[in-house]
Parts: C-alpha cells; structure tokens; sequence
C-alpha cells in the first residue's frame, strides 16, 4: 500500500546570484513497511528534498510546486498549526549528527518526555515512563539512569539512539533518515542499520534512507532513487540498481564505492622498504579529574620510505594521539619515536622545523583547515615563504594535485569538498616532505571524492616517493591505499599485517568484527552474510578492562565462553602468528569474517 507519495516536487533558492533549483521535478513512492534510498553525492539535492517532504524549507528557499501526499492528503496544502502535528506525528525526522541536534542544556529525559507530550495527551508521569520504554527499545543500557545524563554525555553512536527514540516518540508512519551514520564508526554504525532494520520488520514502519554510502543501501533497502544536481535520474528495486545501473551517473557511484571483494588497484610495495619512522614502545597518558587517560598503551610500528601504513580503529581508540604524537604536536609520555634513524622526541627550535619539514599532516576537515581569508595561492604560499622559498612554486603545485592555476586567485568557500582537500595536499607538499600523515583525509567526502583523492595520493607516492600514515576507520578505503594495516584498539595495536592478508583472514576478533561491519555494495552478499555485531560500546580509557581489552565486547571470549578465563586476567601480547602477521589475541585465528574478503 502506497503511504507517501512525492509528485512534481520543485524547490528553489532565490540567491544574489539568482535562482537556483534544488529540487527539480522529484516523484517517488514509498509504500508501508518499505526502505527507500535516496542516493547520490553532497549538493544533489537530498536533503533539500528531505526538507520539502516536511515542508521545512526556509527562506531563501521555496518550494514552488508539486504535491506530497501521506495516506493521500497534500501536506504542503496544511498550515503550520497542522503541519506541526504531522512531523514528528506522522513523519519524522534522524539527523546526521545527534549532538547539534540535541540540545546541550537540558536533560535527556526533559526533552524524550516533551517529545512524547508534543504527540501524545497523557500524564507526564506516563510520558516519562514511555521514554523509558524508547530508551529500551533503541538499545540504551540502563536507561533509566542515562536519562538524567546530558546529550554530551552520550558517545557518537548513543547519541543516535536517543535521536532515534525522539524519532519514534510519536509513534510515526515515515521515518527520513538523514546520513544516520555517516559520523560513526562501522561497528557503531552497523547498530544504528540494525535498529533502523528492526523498526522496518517489526513497526511497519517506512524510511527513507538518505545516504552517500551505496553498501549501506545494499544492507538496509528495497528500492533506490539515483539524485544527480537536483533531478532522480533512476529508480528501481535494490537488485535492479546494482546488477543492471542504466545511468552513467549511478554507475560512476557504485565503480567509486569501496569494496573489499575488488581487487585492489596496483600500488608501490617495496619488499623490504627501508625504515624512515620507527616508532618504539610509545604511550601517551593525560590526567583527567585525578585520573590517568592512557590514550596510547605501548605501541610499536615502523614505516618505510615510499611505503603506506594504514592504521585503523574506533573513534577514541588513539588513532589521532599517535598522528599528534609522530608531528611533534604532542610529547610522549613514554617510548621512542625515531626519523631516519635519529630520535625526534623533545626537538626544538631549528630542529624541529627542519623535522615539521619533513613530515606534514593532512586534517578530516580541509575547511577547518583553511583559513577563510587567505586566497589559494596565499595559503599554498604560506609555508613557502617561511621557508624563505620561492613562492613562484603555487602554480605548480596546484597543477600536481590536479587543479588549474587560476586557482590560486580564488578563496577556500569558492571550492568543493574533494578540490579543497586537493589545496590542502598542495599545501602540505609545498615543503616537499617525505612522509604525510593522512588523519581521516577522506572521511568527510562522498565516495566518488574519496576514490578521486585515494587515486591521487597514490599517484603522487608514485611520482614523488613520499611515505604515509593512513589513519581511518573505513576499512575498504584503507586497504585500497595501504600496503600493510595496524588494527587499534583501546590504545593498542591488536593486529599488524599486509592489508590484503588482513582484510581477508583477520586474525583478531576485533578485526574480524570491523570487517563484518563494513556493508558491500552487493544485495545478494548482505543478504547470505554472516555479521558480527558487537554488543556495547568501547569502554573508557580512563578504567580499560584488565587482561585484554577486548574482552568485554569479544565474540569468541568469555562472554560467550565463560571458561576462558584467561582473557579476563592475562593480557596477550602482540606476537607474530605467521610471516609478517602479528596478533594480540590467546586465540588468534579462530574467528574469521569470512563474508568480508574475496
């Protein structure tokens, strides 16, 4: 049965630069109990589209024409009096990022409570107790208690689910998931596609799904919508989309979307590289109310002139403490970092130039990166001209990274996500460093910028001979850029090995639940797959579990097997289980994911 339906939808913004349409003659059909995606690449439209389905364009943009009917009544005919009872009542709305959308100063439970008051008339004792329930119901431990929190207290993935709960206080008929889990972990984000799926089964519930990522459509959705510049220029069943793509459009997405199943593009691989970072037995510990952080627990890896070290894990496991570690932006508080064979912690003054000379960073964010007021060529510029250098070099380094040199006159805002990720790698090239350090480089950008940015950075490895340290948390993208991957967990590193081997018969438990939580861009695959979903969330490094981290989440420890008392009191060292593969695991081996590899 047809719920909602979209006809004709036209929507415009009416700029100093003149109008502009978002949405352009967008239909689609959303039957009851049915997941649609709504697909395509940041600025197609949308959530533009999102937004008129609830009538919540705001100036200068306007809706011009078309209808959206649920159970047939036009809800752009309502007024704003009605049109408040219809969202959040009838159709209601996840967005990307739980924090912004929750409000800082009030108690969850103040604000799950008014939300259910604003749909439903009952006692507000009754209202509490039904947040309660959509606390329990969206998987919040102890929701009692974590009602009295805060939403900064919430992790990324809990947050969502508190989103979530407000999303279903009114009992809806359509939910608009808005890049849901586009912030999040895998594991985390596998959850939030399990809960969404859930709500699907068991509530009848509709969503559209709006998404860049095209394996989580694979996972979760029955029919897709294609968005190309404002326009769906395909629609069709899951299946039909991903075996028979007609538009070049939705065939570029899906040859762009990651997959551990493709074979990964050739890449430099020296043997036996030698050693330029080497990175010895390294921790890094903060005080915190009395209490000791241990963000990093005694980590060692090396990375070789023109090699790629990926280095993977959760958010908050210290991937980004070792980037700040490696730059010289943070001391250690224990252990050895070395650069071509000479120690680099503790330099100052000219030595520590000549080494941020050497290394360079490159951020998530390329906007934060930016400074706002400074055109390219100024900002490509800059460290050329502390250098004392000739900054004549712009031109030439905005065409290395494949971009025009009438670049250089323009600003940061003037550029798209993926061109100014491009400025900042010119940037960081422009003291021609040996190694870069990529912290999230592409995890801001859609899939088709992602494999843009991958394929450039490897083609300067190849031209230049330049070294990284790959930092993410999406596994697929690490692998297509790395030679060989270090799995973080909590502090450590749980596995080391050729990311090929890796990704194909993880060793660690945590490795093997990161793989599993990695959607494919294949229905049939998501359909036949086997998934380790791991229950709770990562716990703090503030009081870490003793013996091995990982116990309290692992599938194969004494959560599932209560005699394996070993993980709870031992802690396992990382040692090598074959030829360059390293495990820190009592029982390496035993869980494989073997739906993640070829």
């Amino acid at each position: 049965m047809t719920l909602l339906q979209a006809r004709d939808l036209v929507t415009t913004f009416h700029t100093a630069g003149g109008p502009v349409e978002a949405v352009r003659d967008v239909s689609f059909d959303l039957d009851a109990g049915e997941t649609l995606a709504l697909v395509g690449e940041s600025g197609s439209g949308k959530s533009v589209t999102a937004l008129s389905l609830l009538n919540m364009v705001r100036p200068p943009g306007r809706i011009e024409r078309g209808e959206v009917l649920l159970d047939g009544r036009d809800l752009l005919k309502l007024g704003e009096a009605e049109m408040r009872t219809v969202r959040g009542g009838e159709l209601s709305m996840i967005f990307q990022d739980p924090v912004s959308s929750l409000n800082p100063l009030l108690k969850v439970r103040a604000q799950l409570t008014e939300a259910v008051l604003a749909h439903r008339r009952m006692p507000r004792r009754a209202a509490e107790q039904r947040a309660v329930e959509l606390m329990t119901r969206v998987g919040i431990p102890d929701p009692e208690a974590r009602l009295s929190d805060h939403p900064l207290a919430f992790s990324g993935g809990m947050a969502q689910r508190v989103m979530i709960a407000m999303a279903l206080a009114g009992e809806p008929k359509v939910i608009i998931a808005d890049e849901p889990t586009t912030a999040l972990d895998v594991t985390i984000q596998a959850q939030i596609l399990e809960l969404l799926a859930e709500l699907n089964r068991e509530n009848g519930t509709a969503v559209i799904l709006i998404t860049h990522n095209l394996g989580i459509v694979a996972r979760l959705c029955q029919r897709v919508a294609v968005m190309y510049k404002g326009e769906i220029v395909e629609q069709g069943t899951t299946d039909e989309i991903f075996t028979a793509p007609r538009h070049t459009y939705t065939k570029e997405l899906l040859a762009a979307t990651p997959s551990l199943r493709r074979p990964r593009p050739p890449m430099p691989a020296p043997e036996k590289p030698e050693p330029l970072l080497e990175v010895r037995e390294l921790t890094k510990s903060y005080r915190s109310r009395g209490r000791t952080l241990q963000a990093v627990a005694g980590v060692s890896f090396e990375v070789g002139r023109g090699e790629t070290v990926g280095l993977v894990g959760e958010s908050g496991c210290g991937k980004s403490t070792i980037a700040k570690l490696v730059l010289g932006i943070e001391e250690p508080t224990s252990g050895h970092i070395s650069y071509g064979g000479s120690p680099v912690t503790g330099l100052r003054g000219a030595a520590q130039r000549a080494y941020n000379s050497r290394v360079q960073l490159v951020f998530q964010n390329p906007m934060s990166s930016l400074n706002p007021r400074m055109t390219v060529g100024q900002a490509i510029g800059e460290p050329l001209r502390v250098r004392g250098s000739d900054t004549s070099r712009v031109a030439e380094l905005l065409e290395l990274v494949g971009l025009p040199a009438s670049a250089a006159g323009r600003y940061p805002h003037e550029f798209s996500g993926g061109q100014r990720q491009r400025i900042v790698i010119a940037r960081a090239l422009a003291v021609e460093p040996e190694l870069i350090v990529c912290d999230e480089a592409v995890a801001a950008l859609d899939v088709s910028l992602q494999a843009q940015i991958i394929a450039l950075l490897r083609d300067l490895q190849a031209r230049l001979g330049l070294s990284y340290l790959f930092i993410g948390h999406d596994l697929a993208s690490v692998r297509d850029v790395s030679a060989r991957m270090l799995v973080m967990y909590l502090g450590e590193i749980v596995e080391s090995g050729p990311s090929d081997e890796v990704t194909a018969t993880p060793l660690h438990p945590y490795a093997a639940s990161l793989l599993s939580s990695v959607p494919e861009p294949d229905p049939q695959v998501e359909r036949e797959r086997e998934r380790i979903v791991l229950r709770g969330e990562v716990p703090t490094p503030l009081d870490p579990p003793p013996g091995c981290r990982f116990h309290t989440r692992c599938p194969i420890g004494p959560l599932a097997r209560p005699g394996r008392t070993i993980c709870r009191t031992d802690k396992p060292p990382l040692l090598q289980v074959s030829p360059g593969r390293a495990a820190a695991c009592h029982f390496p081996g035993e869980l494989k994911e073997d739906s993640c590899a070829h």
